[in-house]
């Protein structure tokens, strides 16, 4: 245990470097509160990197009377960490690893706490069961998506609609409709108007897994009125992030595999990005053959998305797309949609949508249980 007296100036300094956070990697936790009872407390310990007499941990003749109480040899830490590096794996924690370890934290506190407050982004998550499965989505990845656009949360919590314990299942109309008035409330009560900390909401970002038509409604009602980030979760990381840099991804196309006509009463709007649609499973579906159009990528697959630049592609053409079948079909049309595309598009392509100019669209969805397609809502 060191004897060491360390100023209060040089305390203080350590406590707003670490952001009053546990400076070990991956730890990261609130020194200044109990994380279970949340009572305010100081349970945080002062280390030393080389100690502070030379038969401590990393201890040297030479260096440690001349850094006991110098800051860039100071480390804030739980007491777990605290213990691990002074005694239960000293070898393990070399003096330039826990350098690195209080360079690396403090540039990151640092980092955020200089974003000013044209980043304060409101987080919103919306989750909902898919088939069996249930939309988890951690506090902890999104966060760390949002602090990787230079953005910062504007709470301490997100504005949630967890509806994964919804018991009905997805091939039932009420599930659909009672879905729809979920995100109708959750957005009329959480999203218009102030935020939870009582100031105006002026940016969002968006988090959400759920069925491709409940993502599409939730992006319609979410509208393009207030700036907004959409995130995609992807597969190959299991993070939320979007990548800094990538290589150009797969070019989208649209293609008529059967032309418009005037007075057309419907048009099937394919979209395999995701997935390759299977054409017989939306024949079977369909009464009668109206015109078709699909827009795709030469390789669908589930992890094709990889950036906001791709994301603002897909929603061009998706919105050039709609405009083109407007314009060829005449008013009164409704697009039959049978959408395999990541969430992300899924939730820009209902805010593509323009309640003025663009026609009814039924979305389908595709329901491994009856193998095939079903009808879910109108948007």
């Amino acid at each position: 245990m060191s004897s060491t007296s360390i100023p209060n100036q040089v305390k203080v300094k350590l406590w707003v470097a670490a952001g009053g956070r546990c400076q070990y990697p991956g730890c990261n936790i609130a020194l200044y509160r109990d994380s279970v009872t949340l009572f305010e407390m100081n349970r945080a310990y002062i280390a030393h990197i080389v100690a502070d007499s030379p038969g401590g941990p990393r201890g040297d003749e030479v260096l440690s009377p001349k850094l006991a109480i110098d800051f860039s040899n100071l480390m804030l830490l739980c007491d777990t960490h605290h213990r691990l590096i002074d005694h239960e794996d000293v070898a393990g924690h070399p003096v330039e690893l826990l350098k690195q370890f209080k360079k690396d934290h403090e540039e990151r506190i640092a980092h955020v706490t200089g974003l000013d407050n044209t980043r304060k982004t409101y987080i919103i998550t919306y989750s909902a069961n898919i088939g069996m499965r249930k939309g988890q989505i951690s506090p902890e990845q999104v966060r760390a998506a949002v602090l990787a656009q230079d953005l910062y949360p504007a709470t301490q919590s997100s504005i949630d609609l967890n509806m994964t314990q919804n018991a009905t299942n997805d091939d039932s109309a009420t599930f659909w409709k009672t879905e729809c008035k979920n995100i109708d409330g959750f957005i009329s009560a959480r999203i218009c108007g102030l935020g939870p900390d009582g100031n105006d909401m002026k940016h969002l970002s968006i988090f959400a897994l759920a069925p491709i038509p409940l993502l599409m409604y939730f992006g319609k009602k979410l509208g393009d009125i207030l700036p907004m980030d959409i995130y995609q979760r992807h597969r190959d990381t299991e993070e939320w992030i979007w990548p800094a840099s990538i290589e150009n991804g797969q070019a989208y196309s649209l293609d008529v595999v059967r032309p418009a006509y005037k007075g057309a009463s419907g048009v099937i709007l394919e979209l395999s990005l995701s997935g390759l649609i299977d054409p017989d499973s939306v024949r079977r579906t369909m009464d009668e053959e109206l015109p078709w159009f699909r827009l795709s990528i030469p390789e669908p697959n589930r992890d094709h998305l990889k950036s906001k630049a791709q994301l603002r592609e897909f929603g061009d053409l998706y919105h050039r797309t709609l405009s083109r079948i407007s314009v060829e079909t005449g008013e009164g049309c409704t697009i039959h949609m049978f959408p395999a595309v990541p969430v992300a598009a899924a939730i820009q392509m209902g805010r593509n949508l323009l309640p003025k100019s663009d026609g009814r669209i039924l979305v389908y969805d595709y329901n491994r249980d009856k193998k095939g397609w079903l009808k879910t809502i109108c948007i």
